[in-house]
């Protein structure tokens, strides 16, 4: 039964919209309503360097 579940389960799932931005919001910047902020995106690119 839970293999059927799974198997149910993975025919649903879907990629991220987005998930070009987790490495954003994994380096610690904050999104407001699902838009960056300005003049964050250089502190980022600091820190990846």
């Amino acid at each position: 039964m839970a293999y059927k579940l799974l198997d149910m389960a993975q025919a649903r799932w879907r990629r991220l919209d987005g998930a070009h931005l987790l490495t954003l919001v994994r380096a610690g910047i904050a999104f407001i309503d699902g838009v960056q902020p300005e003049g964050k995106a250089s502190k980022v690119k600091a820190r990846a360097a």
